[in-house]
């Protein structure tokens, strides 16, 4: 509708917009514009209006979630004013029943929204009733879109919705433009603003037209402009993952509307420049790689003179002839002059050459000049030296892949994938763009998908070198890394780093510092629930690399070998190694250890035979009964066997026997016992004679360590107890010919225990003691006229303190009713239970006497 004010008739949008931006002082003229005479609202829902019939009763339903998906919308576009009360039928007002507190709404806001957001209220009256407007104010110029940062109701945190007529819709890649872009003169009669910045950039680098997008990694971009003091900023990742196309985005977006921006120092933005030092790129329709027609810089003076040039500083023949430190006084000069927005794309394409590329003297040349120009670097490898002032790029999520994957197919005119083929788009692209752009390119070349996925499988080296063959080369000289990624090719799975260093036998340090040279660059790392910690991996892209690359490794084979023989569950020896060994076998039982050795590590046998537990077993064996023992040797091998699944009894007897013959038995000796017991393969009688070497060295230490660490003693001794009681039970289940033996030990152990720690009056020592043996899950009925004898001959000693005796005893009757049925039979711990009480009793009647 339009009405006349003056000679002018004014249009229902410009009373909206007048009212969004504050220049209307309520809503009753744009009120009136929407309805007619009879307050019936006849203009349509629009890009600044939105009919609701009540304000929600919740603020924290779907129902609320979708007026917080509305008011994102309106403030990201053009502003706009949500009315309540609108009835959806008659489209008269006065349905709203619910009283709108402006004050809890913005606190709502600030609670829900990335950012503040202060919205107005009011209420006007029309001839059906009232209504009560919400009113939002626009987004303006180059500030980044809101969004929730909590899920309400059905509606997700962290989308971005912008308002498109009458819709809301979720914003794309394509509408990042909109979303920064310039607001003031798209409602009502302003003058169009020129709000550009002079910039020099190249063609796109992106193949896809449309971006497709990162919103938080903008976001963090333009934040960083506006709001730090660092001078630059490293936005990085993974080869393909598109740092460059969203560099140039950015550049694109504040050469097009930055005019009014102003960064930390106050300075608007005189300048946007984009200097690239990619020397290839990869051509997606056909997989090669290919050498780029113009690069901006070879070296760190390169960069310096672009800089000056693309901002006019003189003539490019005069920049020819000056010196290095010359460019960089010009530097100095223009950032006093001018603050520049400058992309220097690909910097590491200098770096991984060991070129120096100016970086730090660029960067106190910045710091020192006060315009707060700023220089953002794309490069692939995390900037370690400088972690606060870098920005990672991410694979693609779920949606945004989507969207990509059609406007690919779109691009290279290909019918869309199905499901199954979609999904293997993106699991063997790891989401990175040019990577998929690259394997729907090659459906152009196929007549299925299928065909073109395993087109990528086998022909596409090239764009896997380009992907990953500048970071695989700047590994270490040392190979740990490269021997890591081959063993992660080979398993095919997450592994733990457990597993990971005993297939590669690298120490704890060694690993840490291979996994830390390869983790941003090639491995995937999940979380596990369990106790073995991260689990690491590579995705399908990054395996066929480095199965293409890993094979002339010195350890290869090695190492595929043992992965080998780590996946076969059954550990069965292949029938072509048995001959070997039970010769090599026969030699060791015979006494002719060196013949065993030498048979079973000549250099003439392949991997797959010296990497079989089975030989790994044996000639660890093998070291051990040399005169004087091999220690080291035979240790790696017995580690190698154990990784590797060997479970027979015999080795780990030989194991121990080594560590008795080197005096080392007590440290080494429980973990050879540890490895046992707390390992899968073996057997319940096993596990109960390790339980109970393991409890016999416990003991011991502890005896050995009684006056120097009293403490450490005391858990030892503690530990040896329970420990027997679980080999016991261990043997039990095994129905074990010797559980007499056992069960001796067992009350031994505890009657040892318990009188030493009357013996030196530890009265808590002692009830600890006895509350750690009901942590067992087992039933032990018959070991409880031990216990009760042993807790009887507390009234032996001289107890200063009577009531503290008491209450430790009260405690302990706690303890055993709560393992009523679980530790001792209900019968039993009645039994148990009365003792404890007649104990009780005798210490009070002590008392009173």
């Amino acid at each position: 509708m339009v009405t006349t004010t003056g000679n002018s008739p004014k249009h229902y949008s410009d009373a909206l917009h007048s009212l969004v931006i504050g220049d209307a002082p309520d809503g009753e003229e744009a009120i009136a514009l929407l309805t007619d005479e009879y307050g019936k609202f006849v203009v349509d829902e629009g890009p600044l209006h939105d009919y609701k019939d009540e304000y929600p009763f919740s603020s924290s339903d779907h129902y609320f979630g979708g007026i917080l998906r509305l008011i994102c919308a309106f403030h990201n576009s053009y502003g706009g004013v949500i009315i309540f009360g609108v009835h959806d039928k008659t489209r008269l007002g006065g349905k709203n029943r619910v009283l709108i507190d402006s004050e809890k709404i913005n606190r709502k806001l600030r609670e829900n929204l990335c950012r503040p957001l202060e919205i107005s209220t009011s209420r006007v009256e029309t001839a059906g009733g009232p209504v009560d407007l919400l009113i939002v104010p626009p987004r303006w110029t180059m500030i980044p879109p809101i969004y929730t940062m909590k899920d309400v109701g059905d509606y997700k945190k962290g989308k971005i919705y912008l308002r498109r007529g009458a819709e809301v819709l979720t914003a794309t890649g394509g509408d990042l433009s909109f979303l920064y872009g310039h607001r003031a003169s798209a409602f009502g009669e302003q003058e169009t603003v020129d709000l550009s910045v002079p910039s020099s950039l190249p063609p796109s680098p992106a193949t896809i037209e449309e971006f497709v997008g990162r919103f938080t990694v903008v976001e963090r971009i333009i934040a960083w402009i506006t709001a730090s003091r660092d001078p630059r900023l490293f936005l990085w990742g993974q080869g393909g993952s598109g740092k460059s196309t969203i560099a140039y985005e950015c550049a694109t977006l504040l050469a097009d509307s930055g005019g009014t921006l102003k960064n930390k120092n106050g300075n608007k933005l005189d300048r946007v420049l984009y200097i690239s030092g990619k020397a290839t790129y990869l051509d997606p329709t056909t997989g090669k790689i290919q050498n780029t027609a113009s690069r901006d810089f070879d070296n760190a003076e390169d960069i310096y003179r672009t800089i000056l040039a693309l901002s006019n500083w003189t003539e490019p023949e005069k920049l020819e002839t000056y010196t290095k430190d010359e460019l960089l006084d010009a530097l100095a000069e223009l950032f006093e002059l001018e603050a520049q927005l400058i992309v220097i794309d690909d910097v590491d394409t200098l770096t991984t050459s060991k070129k120096d590329a100016g970086m730090e003297e660029l960067f106190v040349t910045l710091t020192r000049a006060r315009s707060g120009t700023k220089v953002l670097y794309t490069q692939r490898g995390f900037p370690s030296f400088a972690p606060n002032a870098s920005v990672e790029v991410p694979g693609l999520t779920d949606g945004e892949f989507q969207q990509f994957l059609a406007l690919c197919c779109t691009k290279f005119k290909v019918p869309p994938p199905g499901a199954d083929d979609a999904n293997s788009i993106k699991m063997g692209s790891e989401r990175r763009p040019l990577a998929i752009e690259t394997m729907v390119g090659m459906r152009r070349l196929t007549a299925t998908y299928t065909d073109a996925l395993r087109r990528w499988k086998e022909n596409s080296s090239e764009a896997r070198q380009y992907l990953f063959n500048r970071e695989y080369q700047q590994l270490n000289t040392d190979d740990r890394g490269r021997h890591l990624l081959a063993t992660l090719a080979i398993f095919n799975a997450p592994q733990s780093a457990e597993t990971l260093r005993s297939i590669l036998q690298f120490s704890p340090e060694q690993l840490e510092d291979a996994i830390a040279e390869t983790r941003d660059m090639f491995l995937t790392v999940t979380s596990s629930d369990g106790i073995k910690g991260d689990l690491f991996s590579i995705g399908p892209a990054t395996r066929l690399f480095i199965e293409e690359n890993s094979k002339q490794l010195d350890r290869y084979s090695s190492i595929e070998a043992r992965v080998q023989h780590f996946k076969d569950a059954s550990k069965h020896t292949p029938a072509s190694f048995i001959p070997l060994i039970d010769r090599a076998a026969r030699n060791l039982r015979t006494g002719n250890i060196n013949d065993a050795i030498s048979l079973l590590s000549r250099r003439d046998l392949p991997s797959a035979f010296k990497e079989h537990p089975e030989v790994q077993a044996l000639l660890g064996e093998s070291y051990a009964m040399l005169t004087p023992p091999n220690v080291t040797d035979a240790r790696k091998c017995f580690e190698s066997a154990f990784s590797l699944g060997h479970r027979r009894y015999q080795m780990y007897l030989a194991w121990l026997e080594l560590e008795k013959t080197n005096r080392t038995e007590f440290k080494n000796g429980i973990e050879v016992c540890m490895k046992v017991v707390g390992s899968t393969g073996f057997d319940a009688k096993t596990k109960a004679s390790f339980l109970r070497r393991l409890a016999k060295y416990q003991s011991m230490l502890a005896n050995e360590t009684e006056l120097a660490s009293p403490q450490e003693s005391v858990r030892l001794r503690q530990d040896s107890v329970i420990n027997n009681l679980k080999a016991y039970i261990l043997a039990r289940l095994g129905k074990d010919v010797y559980i007499h033996d056992y069960k001796e030990r067992v009350d031994l152990s505890i009657t040892i225990a318990l009188r030493r720690c009357l013996r030196v009056d530890d009265i808590d020592g002692f009830f600890d003691l006895f509350e750690s043996l009901l942590s067992v899950d087992q039933v032990i009925d018959e070991f409880g006229p031990v216990l009760i004898e042993r807790v009887k001959e507390v009234l032996t000693r001289e107890i200063a303190n009577k009531r503290a005796l008491s209450a430790r005893l009260a405690r302990l009757n706690g303890k055993i009713g709560q393992a009523a049925g679980v530790v001792f039979s209900k019968e039993a711990s009645r039994t148990f239970s009365g003792e404890i009480k007649s104990l009780q009793n005798s210490i009070s009647e002590a008392a009173k006497s």
